[in-house]
């Protein structure tokens, strides 16, 4: 008879330990994924700037990618403002 629930706290211990290591690893990707959100939009508003050939195009440009908004400034090229922590990021 004791065999039997040992053989049961053995198996919900294991099922216990697979939900913990699986919660583990489920919130270290969605925080890892979450960082780097901005990061990218923050890289395809600089695309953006830099495609705009003239200085009249670049200082007259505000860029929205996502929820994130910079504006473009030319010194000898059309770029975006830094640092990143200048644009405005929305919610």
């Amino acid at each position: 008879m004791n065999k039997k629930g040992q053989g049961a706290l053995e198996y919900l211990l294991l099922i216990g330990g697979a939900i913990l290591v699986a919660v583990v690893v489920i919130t270290i990707l969605s925080q890892v994924g979450g960082s780097s959100g901005k990061q990218t939009e923050y890289n395809a508003i600089s695309g953006i700037c830099a495609s705009k050939a003239t200085q009249a195009n670049c200082t007259a440009a505000e860029v929205l990618v996502g929820s994130t908004s910079c504006d473009c400034i030319w010194t000898t090229s059309c770029a975006v403002e830094t640092p990143q922590a200048s644009c405005v990021a929305g919610d």
